[in-house]
């Protein structure tokens, strides 16, 4: 399968489960897993955090639940001198962990992203960010918030390059067939309205391609909740956080999932789209990205055409994880029925 990364790194082995690898300069357990739902959970995490943390005598780690992802598990570990994030991988089969961890950590060392600690088998420990909370989806149309976000993404789309070509179509042709094979065995249940997957996608790339698009290393997941805000003299700070579907893509499409994600729906799976920028805020958006730069009108008929293809990325990747995560802890099928539902308003609506 082809994942949304880039960066490839050389898969790592282990022939003791103690054994320390190194990865991105970083410590790397690769045999040692933890599981929320074993009933030794607090040791191995306990030991986990412990391994990881870089203080030469660690005191005993308190944890605490962190909300707001859907993909990861996410714990705080409160040390005695520091606290870190400890992340659980979730997603199986949809992000390769070896090339989504080398390229944080290369983000990490440009200063774009929180410090990487180290890594085990199934998750690694970060830098928690004391300090700062994850915005609100009511706050994502706020004109302040708007002008901060907007410079974080042009300074990543800026300041962060990776070798690579777009992987999007290849990743959306994956994740069609895999759907089509859930519907077949009767896995999946969801109605298309009769929309055949293929040609959509197929006249979707067909139309974009005959555009001029910028291309860079994007995070595509540009969410109320992988936005960090804290306050300092009166003034916000923003950190982009989570990048693990970032990767080589159109600019303009990391602008529009950005748009389509002030509708929200990643906390219960309802999207309002009425919270959906309109024309004017999607205008100064584009413009303070620009900088004065030329191609405003290009770059605003790629956005446009990205709204409606994002819908088909988000909805395909919904039923993905409906089947290999199943529905109990989130309702991929009522976000993946959304997304869809949008797609077929935005059809009818050209």
């Amino acid at each position: 399968m082809n994942y949304p990364l880039e960066f490839k790194t050389a898969r790592l082995a282990s022939s003791s489960p103690d054994a320390l690898h190194h990865i991105c300069n970083r410590p790397y357990y690769p045999k040692l897993f933890v599981s929320p739902s074993s009933p030794t959970f607090q040791s191995e995490i306990s030991r986990v955090a412990s391994l990881l943390h870089p203080s030469p005598s660690p005191s005993i780690p308190t944890f605490t639940r962190v909300t707001g992802g859907i993909t990861n598990v996410l714990y705080k570990a409160t040390f005695s001198d520091a606290s870190f994030l400890l992340r659980i991988f979730g997603g199986e089969g949809l992000i390769d962990r070896d090339e989504e961890t080398a390229t944080y950590a290369g983000l990490c060392d440009a200063g774009m992203a929180c410090g990487y600690l180290g890594r085990f088998g199934n998750g690694r420990m970060e830098i928690f960010l004391e300090g700062w909370r994850a915005l609100k989806v009511e706050e994502m149309g706020l004109e302040e918030v708007s002008r901060g976000v907007c410079r974080e993404m042009r300074r990543l789309h800026d300041g962060f390059s990776k070798e690579g070509g777009v992987v999007l179509w290849d990743q959306l042709r994956d994740w069609r067939r895999l759907v089509e094979g859930y519907l077949n065995d009767g896995r999946l249940q969801m109605d298309f309205q009769g929309m055949d997957l293929g040609r959509e996608l197929k006249e979707l790339e067909e139309r974009v391609g005959k555009k001029k698009a910028r291309v860079c290393f994007c995070h595509n997941d540009l969410l109320s909740g992988n936005i960090m805000v804290r306050e300092v003299d009166g003034i916000k700070e923003f950190q982009l956080i989570d990048f693990e579907y970032g990767g080589i893509n159109y600019a303009a499409f990391d602008i529009a999932n950005h748009f389509n994600e002030y509708a929200g729906g990643t906390e219960d799976g309802q999207t309002r789209y009425e919270l959906f920028p309109n024309k004017e805020q999607r205008r100064r958006f584009l413009t303070e990205y620009l900088d004065g730069k030329e191609g405003f009108q290009e770059m605003w008929d790629l956005m446009e055409d990205f709204l409606e293809i994002n819908h088909l990325y988000w909805g395909l990747w919904a039923c993905n994880q409906a089947v290999v995560e199943g529905c109990k802890e989130f309702d991929y099928l009522l976000y993946g029925k959304n997304r869809f539902n949008r797609y077929f308003e935005i059809k009818r609506s050209v």
